[in-house]
C-alpha cells in the first residue's frame, strides 16, 4: 500500500487517539519561522545534602552541608533536621573525627547573631550526647574550649553594650527633652 492501514470497512484508517500514529504525529516536523517553541523544563539537580535529606539520612546530610562550608546552607540543613526531629540521630554515633567539623562550625559561627540561638541548641544536644566523653579526644576538647571562649567573649561584649546603653539612655532622654523644649519655645 500507500502507507495507510486499512480499517474494517476497507478504507484508510482515520488518525484518532486509538492509533500509535496519532501519538507520534508531528514529532519529525521542523518548526516554522513564526512557531512558538516550548522549552522543556529540566529537573533541578539536588545538592548532596538535599539528596540525603530526601532519604532521611540526617548525619550524611549534615556532613555534606559542612563540606560545602556556607554558613547559611549548614544552618538551613540543621534547622530542617531539627524540624524533622532528627537532630539527635544526625549527631549520634560520631567519633572524634566526624564530630570535630560540627564543633568547628559552631565555634566559627556561634558569635554571629543570626546563628547564635540555633547553634547553642545544637551544642546543647552535642553535650547531652557526648558530655560523658569529654577529655577523650584532644581535638574535640580544643573545639569545646574554643566555643566556650567565643561564648564568654560574646557575653562580655553584651554586658559592655548593656552598660553603655545604660549610660547613653539618660543622655539621649535629656537631648530629646531639650529638643522638645526648644521646639515649644519656638512656637510661643
Amino acid at each position: 500500500g500507500d502507507g495507510f492501514k486499512v480499517g474494517r470497512k476497507g478504507g484508510p484508517r482515520r488518525l484518532d487517539a486509538g492509533s500509535y500514529q496519532y501519538f507520534i504525529r508531528g514529532q519529525n516536523e521542523k518548526a516554522a519561522a513564526g512557531d512558538a517553541k516550548v522549552l522543556r523544563r529540566r529537573r533541578a539537580r539536588l545538592a548532596p545534602h538535599d539528596h540525603a535529606l530526601r532519604r532521611f539520612r540526617y548525619s550524611e546530610a549534615l556532613d555534606s552541608a559542612l563540606v560545602g562550608g556556607r554558613a547559611e546552607v549548614v544552618a538551613a540543613v540543621m534547622e530542617e533536621i531539627g524540624r524533622r526531629g532528627g537532630l539527635k540521630a544526625a549527631l549520634a554515633g560520631r567519633d572524634a573525627a566526624t564530630l570535630a567539623p560540627v564543633l568547628k562550625f559552631i565555634a566559627r559561627h556561634v558569635a554571629q547573631p543570626r546563628h547564635t540561638q540555633q547553634l547553642l541548641g545544637v551544642l546543647a544536644r552535642v553535650l547531652d550526647i557526648y558530655g560523658g566523653e569529654v577529655g577523650a579526644s584532644p581535638a574535640v576538647d580544643g573545639a569545646l574550649r574554643l566555643i566556650r571562649e567565643r561564648v564568654a567573649a560574646e557575653l562580655r561584649l553584651q554586658d559592655e553594650l548593656s552598660a553603655l546603653s545604660g549610660v547613653a539612655a539618660p543622655l539621649l532622654a535629656a537631648g530629646q527633652h531639650a529638643a522638645a523644649a526648644a521646639e515649644a519655645a519656638a512656637y510661643h
